[in-house]
């Protein structure tokens, strides 16, 4: 489990969790929002 961040071209910030599954290194979820805290 990562947080990534990005921003858009206007300059707002936008966050992606990210859950790998460390033995098949697959990705079942991504999950993108501009207001992801650690809180979450």
């Amino acid at each position: 489990m990562d947080f990534m961040s990005e921003r858009f071209e206007n300059g707002i910030y936008f966050r992606v969790l990210t859950i790998i599954d460390q033995f098949t290194r697959e990705c079942p979820l991504l999950w993108a929002d501009v207001s992801l805290t650690g809180l979450n």
